[in-house]
């Protein structure tokens, strides 16, 4: 026999009677009885398992070497141009370490099957005339849809309708609930902006 194992505390006898019939004996036991296994036999170690911190830097390690393999084949450079305005107000790297955090908490994607969200402009038929301001359009979004505010991007209000930038996968979803709705006393038209 290659390995023995043992599932609780061997006595002594025990312990010779392992290691007679088996080249190596891997016994399980808590940190407070090593002691006593130290003493019955000269050849105890303890094997370190991995813990969770052990795990964590194996993860951070794979994360770098997922962003190292992407960096070195050139990939990112649309990415790099829609993040290059928040260069200006952050420091690269906090803006690297919030997409990191991003990353973390959807982590049933890599970063290779992530991208940049697709946007789609709407056109709304209110704008400044109907006394309607940009926080009215946000608000009636996310009210009639219950999408996250993340995923509505800039608003364009002009004098007679507003043009409305969301997510490509909400869009139609904003459309339905906007097309019908009354804001500020008038009755809502909505479309997708074709230019």
């Amino acid at each position: 026999v290659d390995l023995a194992i043992a599932v609780r505390l061997p006595t002594a006898e025990a312990l010779v009677q392992l290691n007679a019939v088996a080249g190596d004996t891997l016994i399980l036991v808590r940190a407070a009885q090593m002691p006593y296994l130290r003493r019955i036999t000269q050849r105890a170690r303890a094997l370190q398992l991995p813990n969770a911190v052990d795990r964590a830097r194996d993860q951070a390690a794979r994360f770098r070497e997922e962003v190292r393999d992407l960096v070195e084949r050139g990939r990112g450079s649309a990415e790099l141009l829609a993040l290059a305005p928040l260069f200006d107000t952050y420091d690269p790297a906090t803006v690297a370490g919030a997409l990191a955090a991003e990353r973390r908490a959807s982590p049933s994607t890599t970063i290779r099957e992530q991208q940049m969200p697709t946007w789609v402009r709407l056109h709304a038929n209110v704008g400044r005339q109907d006394y309607v301001s940009t926080g009215d359009i946000v608000g009636a979004v996310l009210n009639a849809t219950g999408v996250s505010k993340r995923q509505v991007g800039k608003v364009e209000l002009r004098d007679r309708f507003a043009l409305i930038e969301v997510r490509a996968e909400i869009a139609q979803e904003v459309l339905r609930g906007l097309n019908g709705l009354q804001l500020k006393g008038k009755k809502v038209t909505a479309r997708v902006d074709r230019r």
